[in-house]
């Protein structure tokens, strides 16, 4: 299958967040057991949505090998299936690129956030994706959306290149 690992992209953030989630999912299941004999409907279903959020939640990993790229999910699901989201091998890739976002004036900046200070209603939501561009030699071209920080991206997109040429 693949070869040596030469490179592990983590984020230390949600492997905290969700580190502190699966916690939070058996102490809930600890206390719907307990609990059980108040009211067995509710605990069920607590005990139900806290397995599934238990099983289903985790951080995403992005693994450069000597032979292919693997973005997945580190969930026990995917453990358990031996899943990946999506899997490209290094000889068919001709260049790896991040596409730069343009830079704003000061000005832009600040109109902004006063702009969004003011018509902010709660509701937005707040992720941030980067995408890494993979030029195939076929002449396709396929993307790698991840929300690992910038530097990380940066380093993946160098060790495919330097992979690649």
């Amino acid at each position: 299958m693949h070869t040596k690992k030469l490179y592990t992209a983590t984020s230390t953030i949600a492997f905290i967040f969700y580190l502190i989630l699966r916690v939070a999912c058996l102490a809930l299941l600890v206390f719907c057991v307990y609990m059980y004999e108040e009211n067995h409907f509710v605990f069920i279903l607590l005990g139900i949505i806290a397995i599934f959020i238990f099983i289903l939640c985790g951080e995403e990993e992005i693994i450069i090998s000597e032979d292919s790229i693997s973005q997945k999910t580190n969930s026990v699901i995917s453990y358990l299936q031996n899943s990946t989201i999506k899997e490209i091998f290094i000889n068919t890739i001709a260049k790896a690129y991040v596409e730069k976002k343009p830079t704003s004036t000061n000005l832009e900046i600040g109109l902004a956030l006063l702009l969004s200070m003011y018509f902010n209603s709660g509701r937005t939501k707040n992720t941030r994706t980067t995408s890494v561009f993979l030029k195939l030699k076929s002449g396709a071209e396929e993307e790698i959306v991840t929300s690992l920080s910038i530097k990380k991206v940066n380093e993946i997109v160098n060790i495919i290149n330097v992979l690649t040429s």
